[in-house]
């Protein structure tokens, strides 16, 4: 079990310089620095930490957290990037990420052989979900040009061995 203070000590530690309260004397110019030392909370805006800190004492290194901050990101980057996107749509990515992952370790126990009936049941649920959740943040179906003449139409016959490789046809 990790030690809960830094090795520079209790004083320094990112947990407790920003956690500690100064008194009315000890406060004296206000120095430029992170949001982690002015902190959000001088606007009433709690910080979002959605993506970034799992849980309080779950070490980060993880493949699962791994997987995890790149899914958020990828989702976070399909509705327009960081800049874009509110704290209600990167809680939503969060969440979606987290039921992902899960759907992921279902699918592995199908694959195994488990097709008992709460499986498939618990499997089924986590797709719907998922489903409106990505449906809420406004992750959509986006549809394929394949209208006649189009170049998606023309890879899908080669594709299906109606056109050569090397034929090019501009109808």
């Amino acid at each position: 079990m990790a030690s809960r203070t830094s090795p520079w000590g209790a004083e320094l530690s990112p947990r407790n310089r920003t956690a500690r309260k100064k008194s009315p004397a000890d406060q004296g110019p206000v120095e430029a620095g992170s949001e982690a030392d002015t902190g959000r909370s001088q606007a009433d805006h709690p910080p979002v930490t959605a993506g970034h800190n799992l849980l309080p004492d779950v070490d980060g290194r993880s493949a699962w957290s791994r997987k995890k901050r790149i899914l958020v990101a990828s989702f976070i980057s399909d509705l327009g990037g960081k800049s874009e996107v509110s704290t209600a749509e990167r809680i939503l990515a969060d969440k979606s990420a987290t039921l992902t992952l899960q759907l992921e370790q279902l699918e592995a126990k199908l694959a195994e052989g488990d097709h008992t009936h709460t499986t498939l049941d618990l499997y089924a649920r986590g797709c719907g979900h998922l489903q409106r959740m990505l449906k809420a943040m406004g992750i959509s179906r986006r549809a394929k040009n394949v209208s006649p003449g189009s170049s998606a139409l023309l890879e899908l016959y080669r594709l299906e061995g109606k056109l050569q490789p090397d034929e090019d046809h501009d109808e």
